[in-house]
């Protein structure tokens, strides 16, 4: 999940950080879609179940290359997997990290 938050791609509310896995695996991942400013959601209702974990990404996709961007300023979540560090530089091995910081002020986009 990119966002800060789950409110605005999904049918759930809250900081994506607060929820464990079994919960945001529950969430439509679609809801939030929109092609059209908010006149239709046309994945709306069929996204449901489809969030996958980044180990599962990984593996699907072995020959993939990831940036992956970690939304806070713990150290610990850019090192918790092979070939991330907060120093590792984008497009260094399969695995890159970007530490982005804190988080946007309430009532800007995450």
């Amino acid at each position: 999940m990119h966002d800060w938050t789950v409110d605005c791609r999904t049918q759930g509310s809250g900081d994506t950080r607060s929820h464990d896995m079994a919960y945001l695996k529950t969430l439509d991942i679609g809801y939030g879609y929109t092609a059209d400013g908010g006149a239709t959601f046309p994945f709306r209702g069929k996204g449901v179940g489809q969030m996958p974990e980044l180990k599962e990404v990984l593996t699907a996709l072995p020959q993939g290359r990831f940036l992956v961007n970690y939304k806070s300023n713990e150290e610990r979540e850019a090192t918790c997997w092979p070939g991330s560090s907060p120093t590792t530089p984008s497009g260094a091995g399969p695995y890159g990290a970007h530490m982005a910081g804190m988080r946007p002020p309430s009532g800007q986009p995450s």
